[in-house]
């Protein structure tokens, strides 16, 4: 069936065989719609393909765990928010808690920034910030929107190293960099991470790799390198941008009890 020619679909009603609830999917899908992307509209409509009519007359259609899935998920909640379909989009968002995992978790966290999935937004943060150490060294950190990453890393609760977290910013920056058709180069990067760069805790840092791997780097302007040298060496540094407070880390994250000396 081609989109083009669909003028509408009728209803639908779906029952939750745990709670016998029916609910109507959807009133008349127009092409008009220019808010329900095809790609939304073939997956909702492969979903509904793929049920069985408990009864011939009456239409309805049983919605069953196994019609769920991790490729239709996303695409299914989208479509419950939009026409308020309440009990199948707690069941989504309760399939997506349990089947979260490190490799998947930041694509999670992006699409339910899109949706505008508050409870789902938080459980993904959640899970990041507890895992924080291996998720940020996944491919999916590097595809982060800004506002997601801002989520991440500016978090007191985030459990990772401080070293993780500014290799983690470096790969994201430089991915930025080719999505946005720059050259990756550091003054580049600089200019991609914004104000993101003030969120990395380098007062966390110890002062033999910051002065290898961070002050070498011209990710830092130098006005900014000389201030952190002089914070992580102990001295008082007033009216620095940079976020210097603890992170909850675990204890044996030595790094993560030090803080910056700023006022």
């Amino acid at each position: 069936m081609d989109l083009s020619d669909i003028a509408g679909i009728g209803f639908y009603s779906w029952r939750h065989h745990y709670s016998n609830i029916r609910v109507q999917l959807f009133t008349t899908l127009r092409t008009q719609s220019s808010d329900v992307t095809d790609g939304c509209l073939r997956n909702s409509l492969r979903v509904m393909s793929s049920l069985r009519s408990g009864s011939r007359s009456r239409r309805y259609l049983y919605c069953d765990e196994e019609l769920i899935d991790s490729d239709n998920v996303l695409s299914v909640l989208y479509c419950c928010k939009k026409y308020n379909v309440q009990s199948l989009l707690t069941k989504c968002v309760d399939f997506v808690k349990q089947t979260m995992s490190v490799d998947n978790v930041c694509s999670l966290l992006e699409q339910a920034h899109i949706f505008d999935e508050q409870q789902l937004y938080q459980s993904c943060l959640s899970f990041i910030h507890q895992q924080g150490a291996t998720v940020l060294q996944t491919d999916g950190f590097q595809e982060l929107s800004r506002a997601c990453v801002l989520d991440v890393i500016s978090s007191n609760s985030l459990a990772c190293q401080e070293h993780i977290v500014f290799v983690a910013m470096l790969r994201w920056a430089e991915a930025e960099c080719k999505r946005q058709s720059k050259h990756v180069q550091d003054s580049t990067m600089r200019v991609v991470l914004g104000e993101l760069v003030f969120q990395i805790r380098f007062g966390l840092l110890d002062m033999s790799y910051y002065s290898a791997q961070v002050s070498t780097r011209q990710i830092l302007y130098d006005a900014e390198k000389l201030e952190l040298f002089q914070a992580i060496s102990g001295t008082t540094v007033r009216g620095m941008k940079f976020n210097g407070k603890q992170r909850n880390c675990p204890q044996r994250y030595e790094s993560c009890r030090r803080g910056l000396k700023i006022f």
